[in-house]
């Protein structure tokens, strides 16, 4: 990261919006997550627009356990941008806030965009788990499964519920 810092200090460039959304990458990739906010605050005040930076604010917030905060900047990030990883991060805000509901219909909205997108259908299968409709997260996990077969999170869900509804048996 201090290349990085050299970058943006006096002799670099400190206003250069890719420059500090690169910044708070290296730095949320790091951990540093209170650097992150830093650098991706600044490249949205700059430039609001910028939706990269935008969202990996949210993301930073969601991993600093700011969720009231991620959910309010996705919400205003709704407002600009419905694409399917704006939706599917809406999705992954309200089930921060304990909010199944408002996940599953994010979730819903991204699939209906990007229906090939497994990472997608998975989270949309575990939201079904968390609001208590196996039937429905088992077909959409299934699905998640044959739609990327280098994806296995969807088969690794499917294997922990087979496992638990076992030990329950």
């Amino acid at each position: 990261l201090e290349a990085g810092e050299d970058l943006l200090g006096d002799r670099g460039a400190p206003e250069h919006v890719p420059s500090l959304t690169l910044a708070g990458i290296a730095a949320l990739n790091t951990g540093g997550l209170a650097e992150a906010e830093s650098y991706l605050r600044k490249a949205v005040f700059i430039a609001p627009q910028t939706l990269g930076a935008r969202r990996l604010l949210v993301t930073t917030h969601l991993r600093m356990v700011k969720t009231d905060v991620a959910l309010s900047e996705v919400r205003d990030l709704l407002k600009v941008s419905q694409d399917a990883s704006t939706l599917a991060l809406a999705g992954e805000a309200h089930l921060a806030n304990g909010d199944v509901v408002g996940a599953a219909l994010h979730y819903e909205q991204a699939k209906a965009l990007a229906p090939k997108d497994a990472a997608v259908r998975t989270r949309l299968g575990l939201v079904r788990f968390a609001a208590g409709e196996p039937e429905r997260a088992i077909s959409e996990l299934e699905a998640a499964s044959t739609v990327d077969a280098k994806d296995y999170q969807a088969d690794l869900a499917l294997i922990a519920n087979y496992l638990r509804k076992r030990d329950a048996d």
